[in-house]
């Protein structure tokens, strides 16, 4: 059961009927976490996966993990590009 409480008229409006438009702050956050995982999931499969590529010298920033995916081969390189997809989709969801 809700109490009313005496709110001035225009208040009482915006707890009544909030914007459409309005999303609570996890939401955002949880969609740019969304995003750049998406991102770095979809280069470094594709890195993966195509060996040689245009994107090969982003390794130079990071040579160790260049070194551990290796070892990995290109089936985590597949598995990057799904984890990428999914990430995406649930971005677009939320």
């Amino acid at each position: 059961m809700r109490i009313r409480r005496a709110y001035p008229d225009n208040i009482r409006n915006m707890i009544d009927n909030p914007p459409a438009d309005s999303r609570p702050v996890g939401d955002l956050a949880i969609s740019i976490i969304l995003f750049i995982s998406a991102a770095i999931a979809f280069i470094t499969g594709v890195l993966m996966v195509l060996p040689g590529s245009f994107l090969d010298p982003i390794w130079t920033l990071n040579p160790h993990a260049y070194t551990e995916f290796a070892i990995l081969g290109r089936n985590a390189g597949i598995l990057l590009l799904i984890l990428g997809g999914t990430c995406t989709a649930l971005f677009w969801d939320c």
